[in-house]
């Protein structure tokens, strides 16, 4: 799966490109939160090998799909759609022209008749936009440190793999997507009246 920046991270990226080197460090630092990010490699079998070749020589990561993530609830959320008739119909008229609806006389004509199913039934359509969106996501995980011990044990063959530490300010194009995750016990929720939205996407990522 090859990597596809975002179109505000574009704008972006253009941005920081045109910046004096010292500049464009400094704005980065604050930008990305952390320098360095770490990935653990095991290894043991001719895939794994291949893997870290392709980081190695080919400067490539391997974006895996979401259900083959070790945690099942990754990138799941609970939507909310809550707001008044005014709010819902501007963010389907969004969700509409992200799917292509570039007249606005035929996305007010889909709206309305979206909004006159209900609540649920435009809370379903909207669910089931997660869910695609996901399917069609690709995950790269980084650590945040290389002195992990269960990160060494389970993802670096027992302690017998390799850790690569990565400059994110050196290299900061692919890390232009990058975000901290913080794991939470409660299941998070995304009001879709926030855009849909880069805040609960970063959250959910």
């Amino acid at each position: 799966m090859s990597l596809q920046i975002p179109v505000e991270l574009a704008v972006v990226s253009a941005r920081i490109a045109k910046l004096k080197p010292q500049v464009r460090k400094r704005d980065l630092r604050i930008y990305l939160g952390y320098r360095y990010r770490y990935k653990y490699f095991s290894p043991m079998d001719e895939e794994r090998i291949e893997y870290l070749r392709d980081v190695l020589v080919r400067s490539r990561f391997w974006l895996s799909a979401p259900d083959e993530l070790n945690d099942p609830f990754e990138l799941q959320c609970e939507i909310m759609f809550d707001g008044t008739v005014a709010q819902k119909r501007k963010r389907l008229d969004n969700l509409l022209k992200d799917d292509g609806w570039r007249h606005a006389a035929a996305r007010r004509k889909k709206a309305t008749e979206l909004m006159s199913r209900g609540y649920d039934a435009m809370l379903r359509i909207i669910e089931e936009k997660h869910k695609n969106s996901v399917k069609t996501t690709g995950v790269c995980c980084f650590a945040g440190s290389p002195l992990s011990i269960l990160m060494w044990s389970h993802y670096a063959n027992k302690h017998r793999g390799v850790c690569l530490q990565f400059d994110a300010v050196k290299d900061w194009i692919p890390f232009l997507c990058s975000c901290r995750i913080n794991y939470i016990y409660e299941r998070l929720s995304v009001d879709q009246m926030d855009n849909g939205s880069r805040q609960g996407s970063r959250a959910i990522h």
